[in-house]
């Protein structure tokens, strides 16, 4: 009875098995994955080729549904371990739920994805404060459905586009059963469409070479084949002087002005005007963490609807724009400068006291002390020692001392050689104290000397006055300087 059991069990595994496996087989119908170690060496030509060169620190990235966990890390625990110690590459790798932020933002990047839904749970933790859009971006496809790998790429640059990513590529194969991978990418300016994202095969990697030998990132915004540019800005002399026309359009003049022109003209595209908001007063808010906010202009809000491609009008380059936006190198510089009204007068006690610095006066109050310390211990020595040192017959050595000072006359000159060298070294002393304090203290009184009420830039930021600006900068001051915004 138990030998026919365990037949009867052995039949049914086996029968379970062969139907899994058909199972299997008839759903892995729309799914091609390629060779292992054919990615892996054509990931390797990409390092060996651009990152290698440009790059310290790699971020790998990998989003991926449970049933290919597997091979996705062995794809990168395979490329890790071929790649590690050749040269100063470093790689932190990371799945999509997971994030170590660092100091400065992410150029260098590769993702390994399965599908566009494992891409888009990586896309939707991108944010211009972790991740740079205008660094590298490589995107691998480990198993691409066959019947639509066009339609995924092309989502996958349009997601791209949106965040004005262009240096990206995607390296998938959407050919069943074959040897060959493709590098995609995308040119959003060409001769036939402006802003439209078409997939390009850019090289074809096969028998362990990339048969084009092209660039892994090609210059694609060094030419806009006068396709339109929209420019969010707004009339801010002397920076940005606007002139309306009769049908609408606006021309462009004052230090900004022709800087669109001249980079319009070297990049060959054709900008268009598009009014911001009129009143730059207007603040919009937009949160860049949960403890900061920074305010911004309605151009630059502009940007962040996509209604606008660029903007320009005197624009300040703040800590808090650069989180959000990337800039273009500082073309002007200025300086800011506070007019702060005049403080309160000097008190008589004051006065006094001002014409010398608290060090002069520490200085001179240590050396009244010696003095005075060193008369209170010649009354313990012997007569004659002490007639040595201040003169024979000096009752009052401490009154004659004060009294040099304020340029009085001693009745009884010291006979001793010792005691004159000390008195003429003391009346020279106090005659050039005496004559550097009368001269400071009268040209100090002739002027309306008052307290500085700031001395430093900081003092004003920490203090709680209120700061005043004209309108059209107030602005860039609230932006360079965040402390006095809600002043």
């Amino acid at each position: 009875m138990a030998r026919s059991n365990y037949i009867i069990c052995c039949c049914v595994t086996v029968t379970v098995l062969y139907v899994t496996s058909e199972v299997l087989a008839s759903e892995s119908i729309d799914y091609f994955e390629p060779k292992p170690l054919s990615i892996v060496n054509a990931m390797q030509k990409i390092l060996r080729k651009f990152y290698y060169h440009t790059a310290t620190t790699l971020f790998i990235k990998m989003g991926y549904d449970v049933a290919v966990d597997a091979v996705v890390s062995e794809l990168v625990d395979q490329l890790v371990q071929t790649e590690s110690g050749k040269l100063l590459l470093t790689f932190v790798i990371e799945n999509c739920t997971t994030a170590s932020y660092q100091n400065h933002r992410r150029s260098y990047n590769l993702f390994v994805v399965d599908n566009y839904d494992g891409f888009r749970r990586i896309y939707d933790q991108l944010s211009p404060e972790i991740f740079d859009y205008s660094g590298y971006y490589t995107i691998v496809l480990v198993e691409s459905n066959i019947e639509s790998s066009y339609e995924t790429i092309n989502r996958i640059l349009g997601n791209c586009w949106a965040l004005y990513i262009t240096n990206v590529h995607i390296l998938a194969s959407t050919v069943r059963e074959s040897e060959e991978l493709y590098l995609y990418t995308y040119y959003p300016y060409t001769v036939e469409h402006c802003e439209i994202v078409k997939p390009v095969v850019q090289d074809i990697f096969v028998n362990g070479n990339f048969i084009h030998n092209a660039s892994m990132f090609p210059l694609k915004l060094g030419n806009f084949y006068e396709c339109p540019v929209t420019v969010a800005t707004y009339s801010f002399w002397p920076f940005m002087i606007l002139t309306e026309f009769d049908n609408g359009s606006h021309h462009m003049d004052g230090l900004d002005g022709k800087t669109v022109r001249v980079i319009a003209d070297h990049l060959n595209f054709t900008p268009i005007v598009k009014l911001s908001l009129k009143n730059v007063i207007k603040e919009i808010r937009n949160e860049v963490s949960s403890e900061n906010q920074s305010t911004l202009k309605p151009s630059l809000h502009m940007l962040s609807d996509n209604t606008a491609n660029m903007t320009i009008g005197g624009l300040v380059a703040s800590p808090q724009r650069l989180q959000l936006y990337d800039m273009c190198a500082p073309y002007h510089h200025g300086s800011l400068q506070f007019a702060v009204p005049p403080g309160k007068k000097f008190s008589s006690l004051e006065k006094i006291f001002f014409p010398f610095r608290y060090k002069i006066w520490f200085c001179l109050s240590v050396l009244f002390a010696f003095v005075i310390s060193a008369i209170v211990f010649m009354k313990s020595i012997t007569r004659t020692r002490r007639a040595f040192i201040i003169g024979n017959r000096n009752d009052a050595p401490l009154l004659n001392t004060v009294n040099i000072c304020f340029g009085g006359s001693l009745t009884r000159i010291p006979k001793r050689n010792f005691a004159r060298t000390l008195l003429i070294i003391w009346i020279v002393f106090a005659m050039v104290v005496r004559n550097a304090y009368q001269g400071t203290l009268f040209g100090f009184l002739r002027g309306d000397q008052r307290n500085r009420p700031f001395s430093q830039m900081d003092e004003i930021f920490e203090s709680n006055v209120k700061v005043y600006a004209i309108r059209s900068f107030f602005q860039e001051l609230y932006d360079a300087v965040p402390a006095i915004r809600d002043r």
